[in-house]
């Protein structure tokens, strides 16, 4: 329709040119009214034209999905017989298993009696005395048994003799309790000692208490009301040497 329109614009261009040579006024209007037809049917076809142009392109997008599965299936006809991969047998794909290595934890061996009590002990009154000595001097067991050990510590020092005896007493008491929990001591025995300066100006480690409880006897103390000051009275043996010496 709009080649029509188009056509029909250039006619009556080309008559008004001809008319206007030969000067001839004669059908001038009827020429007026076939261009103006002309021109109608030019902007009327290419208002179909742009409307028409999505349902265009739709209708191409359909027959390209049509097409596209019509390809491939005849490219795959087309593909030689021992081109076409075949799946693989259960012999091909058959996976190796892999044995599992077993991991065994190596269970953690207890620590030695001895080595325990010295770490029991330093928990509970420190590793070190305000000397700057070591807290335990030494571990031993009676007769070799390792049910009654004898332990030696180094007391701190203090203002007084009464409040250097005070503490070793508030520490031993600790030390029975932390020790007597655990259930393999039957007879625990603490030796206290400190530097003690003679008259010669010689110092030297002197033991100046010693405190020995049996579990029986531990068994029998209520450890959260007790109170350290009783415990000379409470144990099986109890040894303190004279202040004088101290």
């Amino acid at each position: 329709m709009a080649l029509f329109g188009v056509a029909g614009i250039v006619v009556t261009l080309v008559m008004l040119i001809v008319r206007s040579i030969f000067k001839r006024d004669g059908g001038k209007k009827r020429l007026w009214i076939i261009g103006a037809a002309s021109l109608v049917l030019f902007i009327v076809g290419v208002v179909t034209g742009i409307w028409s142009v999505p349902d265009g392109y739709n209708a191409g997008q359909q027959v390209a999905e049509v097409s596209e599965p019509v390809s491939l299936q005849q490219e795959q006809e087309q593909k030689p017989e021992q081109e076409i991969e075949q799946p693989s047998t259960p012999e091909q794909s058959a996976v190796t298993p892999i044995e599992e290595e077993q991991v065994f934890q190596k269970e953690e061996k207890p620590k030695p009696y001895q080595e325990w009590l010295k770490s029991t002990v330093e928990a509970e009154i420190g590793a070190e005395s305000n000397l700057n000595l070591p807290r335990v001097a030494g571990i031993d067991f009676e007769n070799g048994d390792e049910s009654k050990p004898v332990i030696s510590l180094v007391a701190d020092d203090n203002l007084t003799i009464n409040l250097v005896r005070t503490v070793m007493l508030f520490d031993a008491t600790n030390v029975f309790k932390a020790i007597f929990a655990d259930g393999r001591a039957k007879v625990v025995t603490i030796v206290w000692g400190r530097p003690v300066t003679d008259k010669y100006g010689n110092t030297k480690m002197k033991a100046v208490m010693g405190i020995e409880m049996s579990r029986d006897t531990a068994n029998k103390i209520n450890w959260s009301n007790f109170l350290h000051s009783n415990l000379p009275k409470v144990a099986d043996d109890f040894y303190e040497a004279p202040q004088s010496e101290w």
